[in-house]
């Protein structure tokens, strides 16, 4: 009942979203590992979204009161989950709608738990842009936090050793 943009543009914005709760799952246990901290039993094995949200913030608060430079990460992630969840209750509504026809005015309408309404292709394309922006920002924020766990344990030896590594792969093989 939908146009094919339509369509298109709740299904990318779908899947842009998951990304995002993608990040979140992959990413999760990884930080409770890293920075030892131990999750509360209620934030175990969270089933939704917003429960694995909650979980991460968790897990981050306590990981930055156990170490003080994950605390300089915490406040990008705070606000990428932030702007999630915000988009979580859009992105909801969207999936959860039936498309139909109003038959007296001619448009393409979503049933939704708040109501009618008709889809709205820029806000939906938006979003979907939004989100993938989002997941692919919210992963690098992880990444950053977890080299820096993984570079506190290494011995000073070993980190001399990947500087060394690095400077010579950027130096390139001196070929010319």
């Amino acid at each position: 009942m939908l146009t094919a943009n339509q369509y298109e543009g709740i299904g990318r914005f779908t899947i842009a979203f998951n990304e995002i709760d993608q990040v979140v799952e992959v990413y999760l246990p990884l930080l409770v590992k890293y920075s030892q901290c131990t999750l509360p039993a209620s934030h175990r094995n969270p089933r939704t979204f917003h429960a694995r949200v909650t979980a991460f913030r968790v897990a981050l608060e306590l990981a930055s009161t156990a170490q003080e430079l994950a605390a300089a990460y915490a406040g990008g992630i705070l606000k990428i989950l932030d702007r999630a969840e915000a988009i979580a209750a859009t992105r909801n509504r969207y999936v959860h709608a039936v498309a139909f026809i109003d038959c007296q005015t001619n448009t393409r309408m979503l049933q939704m738990r708040n109501g009618d309404a008709a889809p709205d292709e820029k806000q939906i394309t938006d979003l979907a842009m939004e989100s993938a922006w989002l997941a692919r920002n919210f992963a690098e924020e992880c990444e950053s936090l977890l080299r820096m766990y993984l570079d506190m344990s290494r011995s000073p030896e070993e980190l001399a050793l990947l500087t060394d590594a690095e400077d010579y792969d950027q130096a390139g093989p001196g070929w010319e």
